[in-house]
């Protein structure tokens, strides 16, 4: 019986080791790794760290370095008031590798830096993280701002690989030229010349080996080219820009106004080529199916350099890269030209994906989203290219165009409204291989009501799931201010100008969605009571499930003070002339969501300015420590949720000594061994032995997991009555009550050990 007893009183302790415990009257059930016959094989770092109460066995890594100088990572802003739906600022530059081994980051020059660039690459190595500069050296600079308009503009999805953009100097060798691109005349280039027989006076794309630091030269330009001429009021001209790529950018997409190939067309001042890079050598990409070179553009892109409008005449971001208009293997390439929407394949052949088969003549489709391996394209058109197309004018149908394993394709179209039209606004995000589809539309679809009991508003923005033939409603959205959800326009959330892009995020496989929302989809009231104005709530829709949640409501009902949101797609560097962005990964394959807010969504949330959290199945999980006077923001995280990087200017491990913001990794099984502080000098009398700071900031919970303090040897115990010793409940009080009451005989009780080890 007393064996027994003591064993379940052992299981007990372990179950609350692994993080099992009640807040008030909502539980939260950490989900870690480690079951209670199992613990975390970094429990002794989570220790020293004190973040035993961090869910799923996660402990703090620091991955920007200790010694910055003014090179202070970018953090945005972490006011502790949410802005408006249109101002969904992101950290730009900072983006994760998909196994989370590497981080991409900028800041301002380091103490040692060799170059003006401001892109770096943090890898984790077997004893804790390791930064390197990514922009070479160049020659003298003519103007400060010159770091912005040069360094990487494009990553492969492991981040070994980047494309490297750098100006080769003023074009001063004619008359004509100097009348081009003017950025160029802040800048020098890179001395010592990366690759032999690169382009003078003229902006060069490099694809750059991170692993070994080689450089691989992209727009290869042959001897005797024809320079542009500007077209009217000098117009500059269209450099060498990245647009996307394969995920290892063994397959390269780029925009160039001069001539590099053969067949590229002729005659079209002002404007630039669609070009392929591909082992070495380079090929246009815009030939129409009877082989005819035409102007035309990467789908789903805008050029660069220009703040240039899309196809709807909107100013919009270059979403191609993450909605797979190049496939993951650079095989296949969508692009849009002569009014059309075409597929090349391979470099060899090319067929058009909006031929129609129905009433309307082809053409019209806009790019939406493709499956990572291109076989399965998404897009919309007025036209009714099938027989049983619905679209009309200014009402578009959704379509999908397949190519089948035998060699042929279909052409399908998704929207078929029972009455009207379908009316699609956009797309929300799919799935890798296609088979998830989130869409929102304004027609009536025909869907049952979802699980909050809401059914489609004819003439709302409804969000819709396409899986497995069928449509599935999930949430009537605002039109106004969650059009983010589906557009990238710059229109989004009422910022016209800021250049936002796309809030929605889907998991790799498609199950979970992941959007922002200023309506009460889930009956949580989103009023701030100080405004009366909805705040924004971030929402996650199951498909496993059929269930919609509300991730960053308040547990309790209590009001929100800030909101939450996610935010637009980043930037990939601090330069703004290019467009193209990449979405943080805010949901993972198992449904987690990453977010901060400054409501505080747990008892252990004190500070009342933005925290990082975590969602899984119905729990919330602090990741920031819920303490101190600095805010955390949410960067990145990998596909499986392993690694979650956010930023603070909070110390969380020993090594971080300063107050400016670093950049952390809050990862599974992760940490590293701190080295212990140097011990305290001694002063005239004897050295004090009463305790020792601890290493880094209790996260997560309120509850401290650990050997506690030293209890000195009994004959030198301070006896002073209990409550002097604080209470568990009560540690801070505690604390304070022994350093008045019980320090001063713990002085004495060193002072007698002292001498007892001198007479011995």
């Amino acid at each position: 019986m007393v064996e027994g007893k003591r064993r379940q009183t052992q299981g007990i302790a372990k179950a609350a080791i692994a993080g099992l415990f009640l807040v008030g009257t909502l539980q939260i059930a950490v989900l870690a790794s480690a079951s209670a016959a199992d613990p975390c094989s970094n429990e002794r770092i989570r220790i020293q760290q004190g973040t035993s109460g961090l869910p799923l066995c996660r402990a703090y890594e620091m991955v920007t370095p200790v010694a910055k100088g003014s090179g202070e990572p970018e953090a945005g802003s972490l006011d502790s008031e949410y802005p408006s739906p249109g101002a969904l600022a992101p950290v730009n530059g900072a983006r994760a590798s998909v196994d989370g081994q590497r981080l991409a980051w900028v800041s301002e020059p380091m103490p040692e830096a060799l170059a003006p660039g401001l892109n770096r690459l943090a890898s984790r190595g077997s004893g804790g993280w390791i930064s390197k500069e990514l922009v070479p050296p160049m020659s003298p600079l003519n103007d400060l701002l010159c770091p912005l308009t040069l360094g990487i503009s494009g990553w492969s999805t492991d981040l070994t690989r980047s494309i490297l953009d750098l100006p080769a100097g003023a074009p001063t060798t004619n008359e004509v030229a100097t009348l081009g691109f003017d950025e160029e005349w802040e800048c020098g280039h890179d001395e010592p010349r990366l690759v032999a027989g690169e382009p003078e006076h003229f902006r060069n794309l490099f694809v750059r080996n991170n692993l070994v630091d080689s450089y691989q030269l992209v727009n290869v330009t042959p001897e005797g080219v024809i320079w542009p001429e500007p077209v009217e009021n000098n117009q500059r001209y269209w450099p060498a820009s990245f647009i996307a790529g394969s995920d290892d950018l063994s397959h390269v997409v780029f925009e160039e106004e001069l001539a590099v190939t053969a067949n590229a067309p002729i005659g079209y001042r002002g404007g630039n080529e669609l070009y392929e890079w591909f082992n070495g050598q380079v090929r246009l990409v815009t030939i129409l199916p009877e082989g005819t070179p035409v102007h035309g553009s990467l789908a789903g892109a805008t050029r660069n350099y220009a703040g240039e409008l899309d196809l709807a005449g909107e100013q919009a971001s270059n979403v191609a890269q993450f909605r797979h208009a190049v496939s993951s293997d650079g095989s296949r390439i969508f692009f849009e030209a002569a009014g059309g929407l075409y597929l090349r394949e391979n470099g060899a052949s090319t067929v058009q994906v909006d031929q129609t088969m129905g009433p309307d003549p082809s053409g019209g489709g806009r790019f939406m989203v493709a499956s990572a391996n291109g076989s399965r394209v998404f897009f919309t058109s007025e036209n009714r290219l099938t027989a049983d197309a619905t679209a009309s004018f200014g009402a578009p149908d959704l379509y999908e165009y397949r190519l089948l394993s035998n060699g042929t394709s279909s052409l399908q179209d998704l929207t078929v409204a029972p009455t009207g039209s379908a009316n699609v606004l956009g797309v929300s995000g799919a799935s890798e291989d296609g088979s998830y589809l989130y869409f929102v539309a304004q027609g009536d679809l025909g869907s049952a009501p979802n699980s909050a009991g809401s059914s489609p508003v004819l003439g709302e923005a409804s969000l819709y799931l396409l899986h497995e033939g069928g449509t599935t409603f999930v949430a009537t959205l605002d039109s106004s201010g969650d059009d983010c959800d589906w557009t990238g326009a710059a229109h989004c959330g009422g910022a016209a100008g800021s250049g936002p892009s796309l809030t929605a995020r889907v998991s790799r496989g498609g199950e979970f969605l992941a959007f922002n929302s200023v309506r009460s989809l889930t009956g949580y009231d989103n009023i701030n009571p100080k405004s009366g104005e909805p705040r924004i709530e971030i929402f996650l829709y199951s498909a496993r499930a059929n269930q919609l949640s509300c991730v960053s409501c308040h547990p309790g009902g209590a009001p929100p003070v800030a909101g939450a949101a996610i935010h637009w797609s980043a930037n990939v560097s601090r330069n703004n002339s290019w467009s193209n962005v990449y979405p943080q990964r805010n949901v993972s394959d198992a449904g987690q969501v990453f977010f901060e807010t400054a409501d505080a969504l747990l008892p252990q949330d004190g500070n009342g300015v933005r925290d990082v959290y975590e969602y899984l199945e119905g729990s919330l999980h602090l990741l920031s420590t819920g303490s101190g006077e600095s805010g955390s923001r949410f960067l990145d995280a990998t596909p499986d949720g392993s690694d979650v990087f956010m930023a603070t200017a909070q110390p969380l491990v020993t090594r971080d000594t300063d107050l400016i913001t670093d950049y952390y990794d809050v990862r599974i099984g992760g940490g590293f061994l701190e080295p212990s502080p140097d011990p305290p000098a001694c002063g005239d009398s004897s050295c004090r032995d009463i305790g020792a700071a601890s290493a880094g900031a209790t996260a997560g919970t309120n509850a401290f997991i650990g050997p506690g303090n030293a209890r000195p040897r009994k004959r030198c115990r301070a006896q002073f009555p209990r409550r002097h010793r604080g209470k568990r409940g009560n540690r801070v009080a505690g604390r304070v009550a022994w350093k008045r009451a019980e320090e001063p005989i713990a002085r004495k009780c060193n002072r007698r050990k002292s001498r007892e080890g001198v007479a011995k």
